[in-house]
């Protein structure tokens, strides 16, 4: 693996990824997993902070997962994002492997759940 593939803007991995694992196999890092994806309307994160260090196949297989479970076309943003997550992070506890979390992970999962939480109080007092 060459140091130009850890540092491209495809991978979006900091220079130091060379000493990151898979989350999921324990592989070399080449990939960010966002675990909630992208937005179809702009193509941006939802959740930009949420992310595990990932190998490339496991990050297809996690959109592969994504497929099987119906989370790939959006009707509601809200209910995909949470799904999306519970997704991932089950696959990250069946890996069994202890892993660092990016500085921000705890940022974005916070910002995933009060804006979760906001929508929901939002609908709830909808007529």
């Amino acid at each position: 693996m060459s140091s130009t593939s850890l540092t491209s803007p495809f991978v979006g991995l900091a220079d130091d990824a060379a000493t990151m694992t898979c989350a999921y196999c324990g592989a070399p890092a080449t990939d960010r997993d966002h675990l909630s994806g992208r937005r179809a309307s702009d193509n941006a994160q939802y959740d930009p902070d949420l992310w595990v260090p990932s190998c490339h196949r496991c990050n297809v297989l996690g959109y592969q997962a994504w497929e099987a479970n119906g989370l790939t076309i959006v009707e509601d943003p809200a209910e995909t994002r949470v799904r999306r997550v519970a997704l991932s992070s089950l696959r990250v506890a069946d890996s069994g492997l202890w892993i660092p979390m990016p500085p921000r992970f705890c940022v974005g999962l916070a910002r995933l759940l009060v804006e979760t939480g906001d929508e929901l109080k939002r609908r709830a007092s909808s007529p």
